[in-house]
């Protein structure tokens, strides 16, 4: 798609998963994470710590913390 000279990115060029992590379903439980969102400015160990404690106690589904990983990101870690 154009738009004054800008090219917008197919959606499917914006993510890395596939379309069975994209079609998985959240948790009927599903709050929303709990932790701070990530901006590359810290130890991104314990980011990743912290987001695995958080997710387990929705779920172990790989496909589902892969889908939600992106929602823990902000700023430079999510470029």
């Amino acid at each position: 798609m154009e738009n004054s000279g800008y090219v917008t990115p197919d959606l499917e060029q914006r993510h890395p998963f596939t379309d069975d992590i994209l079609g998985t379903e959240l948790p009927a439980k599903w709050k929303g994470l709990s932790i701070n969102k990530y901006d590359g400015m810290t130890n991104p160990d314990e980011h990743v710590e912290a987001y695995e404690t958080d997710m387990r106690l929705y779920t172990v589904n790989q496909a589902v913390m892969c889908k939600i990983f992106l929602n823990s990101l902000k700023g430079m870690a999510l470029s």
